[in-house]
């Protein structure tokens, strides 16, 4: 029934992004769009979605210019019969990976500074985002456990996911993604008779929900928010690592984009439900005041019949699913983004045939890779004493650095390639005119 290849579709990577982006949205968003903007917090929910269609777009672009593909020989031999009983040899076409064609154009160690500063962002990332889920698991679930306990369960479930590959995590991400969504939205649903509307369009009394300077900047509250609403979909970056599992000719998968948008379309609907859901019920104060407001929510809405106590247990164990797909995806950008530029650049006897045959997550470096990756969050984990606070810090980084970096540095190899390419056919032009003089 299933091919074991190392590729994933085009619907299996709508619904990885789907996941990937609605693990932390879902949490956060409310509380992001209130704290800078109040009672008009949907404007930036609006504004920041349309920020991320730019941002899919500007990375789709960035994909399609690295990844024309390339034809190789193919090791394969195939037995002709009848006409043709010779062995013969078939050209393939392969997609060329991001780290690959960086050191194509940059050289190694350039590569090797964009590979770390990569390792950094998806490192913070997979920090922050498992110490929120443990923070989250902790308070609802398991009040009376200790969160180290719960951080080393959750960082043993993420790496078996990140050891496991892409093409099984999309299979995973393919059967979870109705159990994950419909339950939620059904859940959510129960509670649009318990909105307040005026709470959706009256300010908060309390003035101090936007004292923080990171949440308001200057007068610009709406062009602000809808920036950090946009650091939301930073899971996006991940295309440009992703997309070689994805096609081998990007030129040749027209649809691709139209489900990046698809998905991009999706999560903001998603964000503006639960936004109107949230603040609808909670008001602008009591949501400014709860991390993970939508939490909060669960608990306030009852099931039909009430014959089940704890139903924001349920909800909240639906929403594990959607954060075991995350978290395993940042393991294994860290390792795959660190084992590849060792191959290229340390291990580089190996032919590109023997490179695609033996893959990187099917070797046991990649399961040591994991683990020393798994030690390192654990121990940067335990210097975090407060999730708020951490996320302040978290969203200043992506702010300024993170959101920046990830546009910059694929135009930086863009334009380098470029000069390159055309330096190249200038050389050819005048080597073929040298030629005809002679």
């Amino acid at each position: 029934m299933f091919s074991s290849n190392d590729k994933i579709s085009n619907r299996q990577l709508k619904r990885m992004l789907v996941l990937d982006i609605f693990s932390v949205s879902c949490l956060i968003v409310p509380y992001i769009a209130v704290r800078s903007n109040q009672e008009k917090g949907f404007v930036p929910v609006i504004l920041g979605t349309i920020l991320a269609l730019l941002y899919g777009g500007i990375m789709f672009l960035f994909m399609k210019r690295f990844n024309k593909g390339e034809v190789v020989v193919d090791t394969r031999q195939v037995q002709g019969k009848g006409k043709y009983p010779f062995h013969q040899r078939k050209n393939v076409t392969v997609g060329i990976s991001y780290i690959s064609y960086t050191k194509k154009c940059m050289g190694s160690i350039f590569t090797g500074i964009i590979s770390i500063l990569y390792l950094i962002k998806f490192f913070i990332l997979l920090v922050f985002s498992i110490n929120l889920f443990a923070h989250v698991i902790g308070d609802t679930l398991l009040a009376d456990t200790n969160s180290r306990v719960i951080l080393i369960t959750l960082l043993m479930v993420v790496a078996y996911g990140g050891v496991q590959g892409i093409e099984k995590r999309a299979r995973f991400t393919e059967i979870v993604y109705y159990f994950v969504l419909i339950p939620i939205i059904l859940y959510l649903l129960l509670g649009i008779p318990r909105i307040d509307i005026s709470n959706l369009f009256l300010p908060a009394m309390n003035e101090s929900i936007v004292s923080q300077d990171f949440f308001v900047n200057g007068g610009n509250h709406f062009i602000w928010g809808s920036y950090l609403i946009l650091l939301t979909f930073s899971v996006l970056e991940s295309l440009l690592f992703v997309i070689p599992y994805v096609t081998k000719n990007l030129s040749k998968n027209k649809n691709l984009f139209h489900y990046i948008v698809q998905a991009i379309r999706i999560i903001g609907a998603l964000n503006l439900f639960i936004y109107i859901i949230t603040v609808g019920i909670l008001g602008v104060g009591e949501t400014s005041e709860k991390f993970w407001s939508v939490i909060t929510i669960m608990q306030i809405i009852e099931l039909p019949g009430g014959f089940v106590k704890r139903q924001d247990g349920i909800m909240i164990a639906f929403w594990l699913l959607s954060i075991f797909t995350l978290l395993s995806a940042y393991m294994f950008y860290l390792a795959h983004i660190t084992e590849e530029y060792l191959q290229l650049c340390i291990l580089n006897h190996c032919s590109n045939q023997k490179r695609k045959k033996n893959t990187i997550n099917q070797t046991p470096i990649h399961a040591c890779t994991i683990i020393a990756y798994g030690i390192l969050v654990y121990l940067a984990s335990k210097q975090i004493t407060s999730i708020e606070d951490e996320f302040v810090s978290f969203g200043k980084y992506f702010a300024y650095i993170g959101i920046p970096q990830s546009i910059l540095i694929p135009l930086l190899i863009l334009i380098v390639s470029e000069i390159r390419f055309q330096k190249g056919r200038f050389h050819k032009r005048r080597e073929a005119a040298h030629e005809e003089k002679k």
